[in-house]
């Protein structure tokens, strides 16, 4: 597949609530970073591997609904790939709703995710904590 191919896969599943095919696509050592301030996100991730990626992932299901992942707009260029999707999701505890887009830039080596850098709107988010 190609990395383009790796990350429309990814992205879909996610949107399906799919994580073993989300991780299937992923290195053990991944490095994911999401860029939110903290004290006003609920969630500030920056870890470097699979399993710390997933320790993160269910933390954001403890929390939210995630109502619509949609990707909107891919770019690659070779082993990198950029993404803008739609992002609708509830929180648990608030039934706030937030309905934003979020930005990823993904590296892809041998076949397998290795770097997810994402940016949302952290404003947004955290009015509804």
């Amino acid at each position: 597949m190609t990395p383009q191919a790796i990350v429309e896969e990814i992205i879909t599943a996610y949107g399906n609530r799919d994580l073993d095919t989300v991780l299937a696509h992923t290195s053990d050592t991944l490095h994911f970073k999401n860029n939110a301030a903290p004290g006003i996100a609920p969630h500030v991730a920056d870890t470097q591997t699979k399993a710390d990626f997933l320790a993160y992932m269910s933390e954001i299901d403890d929390c939210w609904q995630i109502d619509r992942f949609d990707l909107q707009q891919i770019i690659a260029n070779g082993q990198d790939v950029a993404t803008r999707s739609r992002l609708d999701y509830t929180s648990k505890s608030t039934g706030k709703q937030v309905l934003t887009e979020v930005a990823h830039f993904w590296h892809v080596e041998d076949g397998a995710v290795t770097k997810i850098v994402e940016f949302y709107d952290t404003a947004a988010i955290g009015h509804c904590k």
